[in-house]
Formats: structure tokens, sequence, C-alpha cells
């Protein structure tokens, strides 16, 4: 799981947590941990696309792919988005563990259940 500029503010190292008591094998987990990541990234750089005006997509998505980890690129869509970005990007990290935090919890239960475990 690489470095991202936004990391710090969706915080979803509870959610790996979560995975790393699963009753699965590690390589499972691992994927469970990489589409997590994956699905945050797709969900905020969708909503980044929502925001930013079509005219700067191309640039913002080169920048991304020329240094992702690099945490000027708040700075660059603050400067272009009339939205608090930090704010919109921080909201759906909350939502995001939200939705996985039900979704782990209902593989938990079923999980007891399969393996006779309280």
């Amino acid at each position: 799981m690489s470095k991202i500029f936004y990391d710090h503010l969706i915080m979803i190292d509870d959610l790996f947590i979560e995975v790393d008591i699963l009753i699965m094998e590690d390589h499972e987990k691992a994927n469970v941990r990489r589409l997590i990541d994956e699905i945050a990234h797709q969900k905020i750089i969708t909503r980044i696309l929502e925001l930013l005006p079509q005219t700067d997509h191309e640039e913002f998505l080169t920048r991304l792919y020329n240094a992702p980890q690099d945490v000027r690129h708040l700075t660059y869509l603050s400067e272009r988005v009339s939205q608090d970005i930090t704010y919109e990007i921080a909201l759906i990290g909350e939502e995001l563990k939200k939705e996985l935090h039900k979704m782990l919890a209902v593989y938990h239960k079923k999980g007891k259940k399969v393996h006779g475990r309280s």
C-alpha cells in the first residue's frame, strides 16, 4: 500500500486491524487490505474530479501520477475547488469506514457461525 497525499485525512488503519483478526489466510487478508485501499482511492479521486473544473483534470491526474505522495496536491486542489477539499476527502474516509465496518461485522458474524467460534 503505497503512500498517497490524502492518507493522513482518511485514517483507515482501524479497518486494516479488523481485517487482521478475520478468520482467513494471510494472502486473503492482504487482498482485502488492497481492495480497501483501491475502493478508498477510487471514491476519493472520483469526488475530487467531480469538484475540480474539467479543464484541470488532466493536469491534476498527471501531477498525481508523477508524485502520488506529494501533499502539495492539497494546495493545488484548494486553489481550484470552491469546497474545502480536505473536509471532502475526510468525509469520504469516514463514510467509507462506516460502510466497511458494517460489511466486516457481517463477515465476523458469519465467520463465527461457520467456524463455530464465539
